[in-house]
């Protein structure tokens, strides 16, 4: 199925985020360029359809990152300063039970840096990152009132941030000025609320300030990289089991996200669309095959925007991607 973006002021917010929890997608949307306008959508996954339950604007704000947590969906991203008096990086909160405009309002708390890119929650604790220049990765309570121990770590151009079993993990980036000094970037995880930190070095991460994902599945990190493909890490000692490369040397053809499930990686190429790569870290070793793909060549919308994969997720045989001008995609995989 397909839910198409919705329209802000006149033009349409891009898909860019995405969460599923139980039967329900959430999706974020932002503006390309230098409008400031997202929303929000709730979507019910039915057998056969997908409905929106619940549509939220928000007006010089785009919405970048989500987590659900219980009948919280926690939103981050960027603001317009000239809009918020020089206020840019915030996170809010949507009460699923209860969607009141003015609760939303009063939720916001603004951060500091330019953007909020992740939120991940552990021990009843927010961890947000943002970046880019002057990134930290940020600490609140409960209440979401920034703790006295925050940031919880400093490093520029922090570009996501999630929960895993073992506490927190984030992928940074480097900013431009890093990116001169040839600087690595680096998996952080995070425990004890800062307490305990671990680092391992990422090379050749030479994207200043582009889309990029880690997720963990039973103990390898999955990291989306942007113009330095996805790479695949052994936390039990950091070493990169493997690395991929993008579908070609297209710049609207870099990898701003990937899943992986049941022996596949999932990467979502921008323009290109998204690759399905059979692998296994546990048995493949430095070994992956491309098994299929699906093209966005010529996929536009009623302004002539290109289709652009930015977010993918897959999760009990249904594939979710945030395709940019072309909304949220769903596809139903079936044994053949």
């Amino acid at each position: 199925g397909i839910i198409r973006p919705t329209t802000i002021d006149g033009h349409t917010v891009q898909a860019n985020d995405i969460i599923i929890d139980g039967n329900r997608a959430y999706v974020a949307y932002n503006t390309a360029g230098d409008v400031f306008d997202g929303a929000v959508q709730v979507i019910r996954i039915g057998d056969t359809n997908l409905v929106i339950e619940e549509e939220i604007q928000f007006e010089n704000m785009d919405i970048i990152t989500l987590t659900v947590e219980g009948n919280d969906l926690y939103f981050g991203g960027l603001a317009d300063p000239d809009v918020f008096e020089g206020n840019r990086s915030f996170i809010g909160r949507i009460n699923l039970a209860d969607i009141r405009a003015s609760d939303i309002a009063a939720s916001i708390v603004y951060l500091s840096s330019y953007a909020v890119t992740g939120i991940a929650v552990y021990d009843d604790m927010f961890y947000v990152s943002v970046g880019a220049d002057d990134g930290e990765g940020e600490l609140l309570d409960s209440s979401m009132s920034v703790s006295v121990d925050s940031p919880v770590f400093i490093r520029d151009d922090i570009r996501d941030i999630e929960s895993f079993d073992s506490g927190v993990i984030a992928l940074a980036g480097m900013n431009p000025s890093a990116a001169e000094l040839e600087m690595d970037s680096e998996i952080i995880i995070i425990k004890d609320q800062g307490n305990d930190i671990t680092e391992y070095s990422v090379a050749g991460f030479g994207s200043s300030e582009s889309k990029a994902t880690i997720e963990v599945v039973e103990g390898y990190a999955y990291l989306g990289m942007s113009e330095a493909g996805f790479r695949v890490y052994d936390l039990s000692d950091g070493s990169e089991v493997l690395a991929f490369s993008n579908p070609d040397e297209d710049v609207n053809h870099v990898t701003n996200s990937i899943s992986y499930d049941i022996g596949l990686i999932f990467s979502a190429n921008g323009e290109y669309g998204f690759r399905a790569i059979d692998y296994n870290p546990v048995t493949d070793d430095e070994t992956a095959d491309i098994v299929g793909f699906y093209s966005f060549s010529g996929l536009t919308d009623e302004m002539g925007q290109n289709y652009s994969a930015n977010h993918i997720e897959f999760r009990n045989k249904y594939l979710f991607v945030a395709s940019g001008a072309g909304g949220l995609s769903v596809y139903k995989f079936t044994d053949k």
